[in-house]
């Protein structure tokens, strides 16, 4: 699955995000229909915005994960991490990544305008005085996307991906903004990769004019229960697991983090702890969400 087209990122990914990419694609087993929509997306397209969609433990953040571990360049930002959920962390963190692509093209350009912020090579990253013209809008990102795009050989591509689109804070963001202020237009080779919770309508938190596609999880239950079942045999080797209720969970469940926890305890009496807090948070997040509505 590596893709030698992918634009080298010389930076690499920062080290909070680093923990998150190993932790994700740890015992990560197929999933290959995904990434060969991905690929067939990006063949069919100059350039444009892949949604993957899915209920929470599906898969959505192991599939990104590994899609990043098997191909480095590629730009990777999580919104689930404490404080990455909103619109100025998103640009400085993401600026700071394509600055250190444009540089290693050899733009100089895009550092001129910066205007009052300011770039510490000492540090290796943008200090926190980013202008507003820079982290209030797209206008800045897509200077430098467009830049990175006019550098890239005829074969390569510029790929960032966004795991947990639906976490964003969006309250701090003008009615009607695009998430994180992705831009409308993408120049050519520039992709997206975005994954998101399902959305109680049909609105995705975007307004673009470019190729766009999603890959709704659920419409493949199937494939789904395929890849639960090689995970269950790849890296399920005690003698004392019960095989009778394991074939039964591989030929009903779908989500992969339901099946990690259950085969995590499955040899103990209890009810996974880490099953059980996931989904008393999300059960608050939904009833928080339910009281704004």
């Amino acid at each position: 699955m590596f893709d030698k087209t992918t634009i080298k990122n010389p930076r690499g990914h920062p080290k909070e995000f680093e923990a998150i990419i190993t932790q994700k694609s740890r015992n990560f087993v197929d999933r290959e229909f995904v990434f060969a929509a991905i690929n067939n997306f990006f063949n069919q397209s100059d350039r444009g915005y892949f949604t993957i969609i899915g209920d929470p433990g599906i898969g959505k953040s192991a599939i990104l994960a590994h899609y990043v571990s098997q191909n480095p360049g590629v730009v990777y930002y999580n919104v689930e991490i404490p404080g990455k959920n909103r619109v100025e962390e998103f640009l400085t963190t993401i600026c700071t990544q394509l600055i250190e692509i444009a540089q290693h093209q050899g733009s100089k350009t895009c550092i001129e305008h910066l205007g009052s912020a300011r770039w510490n090579r000492s540090r290796n990253n943008l200090t926190s005085n980013f202008s507003d013209s820079t982290t209030e809008n797209s206008g800045f990102l897509s200077l430098l996307l467009q830049q990175i795009s006019d550098r890239l050989q005829p074969k390569q591509r510029l790929i960032i991906t966004i795991d947990g689109c639906d976490r964003i804070d969006i309250n701090n963001q003008p009615r009607g903004s695009n998430i994180f202020y992705l831009p409308r237009y993408l120049p050519e080779k520039v992709y997206f990769i975005l994954s998101r919770r399902p959305f109680l309508t049909d609105k995705s938190g975007l307004l673009i004019e470019t190729p766009a596609q999603s890959l709704d999880l659920s419409n493949f239950p199937e494939q789904n229960r395929a890849d639960i079942q090689k995970y269950i045999k790849c890296y399920l080797n005690s003698p004392n697991i019960n095989h009778q209720l394991l074939t039964q969970i591989s030929q009903d469940e779908t989500n992969f983090l339901y099946v990690r926890e259950i085969l995590a305890a499955i040899n103990e009496d209890i009810y996974p702890p880490n099953l059980q807090l996931y989904y008393q948070n999300h059960l608050e997040k939904m009833n928080l969400a339910t009281s704004k509505q």
